[in-house]
């Protein structure tokens, strides 16, 4: 393998390992590992991944129908095969009804349990298409006024806008700030490779400011105070990335380091069926006595390990079609 080509993969494997840490710790968010972590990881885990969308953007002159299309297909067609799937299992096991069908077509899909992050899809989708839009007339500006309107739509409209729209316009602001760090990665070096000892020092502040604002849930609209909902996402997000640069380095060749980056590469398996492997795991410990913090360590291991038979099942098969590949 040339070494520009070593050089490249090395440079995307952290990106996925930081991609990683954020699926864990959303899996841990929905297994319920208490209050304040739940707080925490809310503050940035889907912030991030705007982000990382945003940094990978290349911005280059394409047909607009086709974008659209191909956006489709990786992003809309695993909502609706996972998220008509979670509506089927819902009536099989509560009766025919059709709330969940309004959830997933009309709203969101606040009211399904099982459907891990799905809603993260749609939203994804939108902030996708509507970037590019204003790429391609020049007024990526725009992208300010769709923020304001995003952080208050779902606190002061009667009803929440459909298909995650307003965390849409809220992760439009992420996904740019995410495409100009990528467009001035020399520039912002110093920030994507923070010291490890500073990186100790931001985190522990970091902590402190995350716990002294309100809840965080993109998925509902819900951002607290605003100002500090931004700066602690995006020094979340910087600091992470300068710790997965490090852990890379030094798992880099290992088992760990191949796993870690499978979880990254196959993010929306992890997304798509979480909550729902979790679930199923979760009635088997409830069998065992033991103490809280363990069954939750037990369950999570179990999860990660179901949820990467299902990436392999999933990506490696015919049956990734399903999610978009």
């Amino acid at each position: 393998m040339p070494t520009d080509n070593i050089i490249k993969k090395c440079r995307m494997d952290y990106i996925d390992i930081y991609r990683a840490f954020g699926i864990i710790l959303m899996v841990m968010g929905h297994i319920g590992f208490g209050g304040k972590f739940d707080k925490f990881i809310h503050a940035f885990h889907m912030p991030m991944f705007f982000f990382i969308s945003g940094f990978f953007y290349k911005e280059k002159v394409v047909d607009m129908r086709k974008y659209v299309i191909n956006k489709a297909k990786k992003l809309l067609i695993p909502y609706f095969v996972f998220g008509g799937g979670c509506c089927f299992l819902w009536c099989l096991n509560s009766g025919i009804s059709a709330e969940p069908w309004i959830h997933l077509f009309l709203t969101n899909t606040t009211g399904i349990p099982i459907v891990g992050a799905i809603w993260f899809l749609t939203a994804l989708f939108f902030t996708d298409v509507i970037y590019i839009f204003l790429v391609k007339h020049g007024v990526k500006w725009i992208v300010l006024v769709f923020v304001v309107i995003g952080s208050c739509a779902d606190q002061m409209l009667p009803y929440p806008l459909p298909w995650a729209l307003s965390a849409a316009f809220v992760g439009l602001g992420l996904y740019w700030i995410g495409n100009e760090t990528a467009r001035n990665k020399d520039k912002l070096k110093n920030a994507l490779n923070i010291p490890g000892s500073l990186c100790i020092i931001l985190g522990l502040l970091e902590v402190k400011l995350i716990l002294s604002n309100g809840y965080i849930n993109m998925r509902e609209g819900t951002y607290a105070f605003v100002p500090l909902f931004w700066l602690n996402a995006l020094l979340s997000i910087f600091i992470g990335i300068s710790l997965s640069k490090k852990v890379e380095s030094i798992i880099r060749g290992t088992h760990v380091a191949n796993w870690l980056t499978s979880i990254g590469r196959d993010s929306i398996v992890y997304l798509c069926c979480n909550q729902l492997v979790i679930k199923v795991v979760t009635v088997v410990f409830e069998h065992f006595a033991a103490p809280s913090v363990v069954e939750n360590i037990l369950v999570l291991m179990a999860s990660m390990m179901f949820l990467y038979i299902l990436s392999v099942l999933f990506t490696k098969t015919r049956l990734k079609i399903l999610v978009g590949k």
